[in-house]
């Protein structure tokens, strides 16, 4: 049976529609997953969106900022977070946000090769609470 992506879909154009400043109320569409190359073909000035209720707050817009072990690594508007791939050397196997890059502190997992489409759980309770999820900007 198919997993129902309304809710997901009237987030998506909740939090990208109301932050735009553009007055258009279109939406586009985005692939459910992205394997570690950024793919960036959109006209936007940010590539990713973090978004659930976190604490701490790591919501936000990321845009890539260099790389992370030969994969691209994208950093929060404004600083504070981090969205990168860790191969399971440094912490968690799979797309992170935290902190820095590498590290341990204030991290959410999604456990996969794919940095859209998965849940990120908290992995550093209890300090980390909530679960993010991340979509295309």
């Amino acid at each position: 049976m198919g997993r129902d992506n309304s809710s997901a879909a009237i987030w998506y154009y909740d939090v990208i529609a109301s932050s735009s400043s553009s007055s258009s109320t279109s939406m586009s569409s985005s692939s459910s997953s992205t394997s570690m190359s950024s793919g960036s073909s959109s006209s936007s000035a940010y590539d990713y969106y973090v978004g659930g209720t976190l604490t701490p707050d790591a919501t936000g817009y990321y845009s890539v900022n260099g790389t992370f072990e030969g994969n691209p690594a994208y950093e929060r508007v404004g600083g504070g977070y981090w969205l990168w791939f860790d191969s399971g050397v440094h912490f968690n196997y799979g797309w992170s946000i935290s902190v820095s890059k590498g590290d341990d502190v204030n991290v959410w997992n999604n456990g996969s090769v794919n940095i859209l489409g998965d849940p990120y759980y908290p992995v550093a309770p209890p300090d980390v609470t909530g679960n993010a999820s991340v979509i295309k900007a």
